[in-house]
């Protein structure tokens, strides 16, 4: 009997020195790490991957998983935040690019069958006699059409290094016809439309901000300055924005030395400030800027500097409301993500970012649905900043 009691109290004494020493080192790692220790350095996360690889029922993909992990860990911060894969980083890239190696056209892909809606002038598919309708139905000697093959499956077939060939087979009416196709570089404009509407008036349609918009802009407005341009309508409607640098660099166009541009900064980025240099050659050019509800990013950027420094007309409806700065962090197997490290302002000290919910990618439709697209007295205002 004694000998069982005696067992009882040491097993009672063992627990409780058990229980303290948990206690004491729990308290020792909240005051090193701080109180939610167990989530510092993404100890939790690297614990239950290890034991998801150490002692899973089955076999799993360990890149899916990462892949599905970093994806639900972005999707917890802002829209904008993104992992993109290395099909999708490539077209994201691209679509930015000045140019890129291909042959030159464009295509959907309704009923499983890839049909051409443009080729691209001067491209190496029009100089081949590719036409807008044909239906392609085989790529050197692989069967594309009516095989359920991936959209993004069939653009790595065609693309591929300026100089090599690829062969086409295409459906043209009751026709099937081969076209052997050398890819070459195909540029990219941001430019869509540049003309003078009247003796003092031109008009100015961009698409994007890509590489090479402050450029293409630079030739364009120069040859309207000699055409007579005066007034310069600037059209960003349905231009969803790009590279910083370049909505800086057009805005310098057209502000006077010392002004500023934009400003943005972030927990981890210091003010930044971005003035105009007094070198723009069209500081005398009256402005109006042209603008809708997917007008976004670089386009407001530009839209607010203009704005903000009394230097251009805004007509149109809200913007998109994008007032967020993403960097890109790119991998050695060609996925990468675009991770907002800040935020960009007006220069009066607006942010234009709309608040993150749920209804985020359904805040256009709400407009609609509210009367904000057809009615001026429906759109929200900020009185604060009125």
């Amino acid at each position: 009997m004694k000998t069982r009691t005696h067992i009882i109290i040491i097993a009672l004494l063992s627990a409780a020195l058990g229980a303290v020493a948990t206690l004491l080192i729990q308290q020792a790692k909240e005051k090193q790490f701080g109180k939610n220790w167990e989530y510092g350095n993404w100890r939790k996360l690297s614990l239950i991957l290890d034991e998801v690889e150490n002692n899973y029922v089955d076999t799993i993909d360990v890149k899916a998983m990462t892949d599905a992990a970093v994806t639900a860990a972005l999707q917890s911060l802002d829209p904008h935040s993104v992992y993109l894969p290395p099909v999708e980083l490539e077209a994201s890239n691209e679509d930015l690019a000045s140019n890129f190696e291909g042959i030159g056209i464009q295509f959907n892909v309704p009923n499983d069958t890839a049909t051409v809606l443009q080729v691209i002038a001067g491209g190496p598919s029009e100089k081949a006699g590719l036409m807008v309708g044909d239906r392609i139905l085989q790529v050197d000697e692989k069967v594309i059409a009516g095989t359920k093959t991936p959209q993004d499956s069939m653009v790595r077939r065609m693309k591929g290094p300026a100089g090599t060939k690829v062969k086409i087979t295409v459906g043209r009416g009751e026709e099937m016809i081969v076209f052997d196709i050398t890819r070459g570089r195909i540029p990219l404009h941001s430019i869509d439309a540049a003309f003078m509407l009247n003796d003092t008036t031109a008009y100015l349609k961009l698409s994007k901000f890509s590489m090479s918009t402050w450029k293409e802009f630079a030739e364009a407005a120069a040859r309207l300055r000699k055409e007579g341009m005066k007034k310069l309508i600037f059209d960003l409607r349905g231009n969803t924005g790009g590279y910083f640098d370049q909505a800086c660099r057009l805005s310098n166009e057209f502000l006077q030395k010392g002004d500023l541009v934009v400003y943005m900064e972030g927990l981890h980025r210091q003010r930044e400030d971005f003035f105009a240099d007094g070198r723009g050659n069209f500081q005398d050019v009256r402005l109006v800027i042209l603008q809708d509800e997917h007008s976004a990013s670089s386009s407001e950027i530009f839209a607010g500097a203009m704005q903000d420094n009394d230097r251009g007309t805004i007509i149109g409806v809200r913007s998109f409301g994008k007032g967020l700065v993403q960097e890109p962090v790119n991998f050695t197997d060609g996925s990468g993500i675009r991770l907002t490290v800040a935020r960009f302002h007006t220069p009066s000290g607006r942010c234009i970012q709309k608040p993150y919910s749920d209804r985020y990618a359904y805040d256009i439709y709400e407009r609609y649905s509210t009367g904000e697209m057809s009615s001026a007295d429906s759109i929200k205002i900020n009185k604060d900043e009125a």
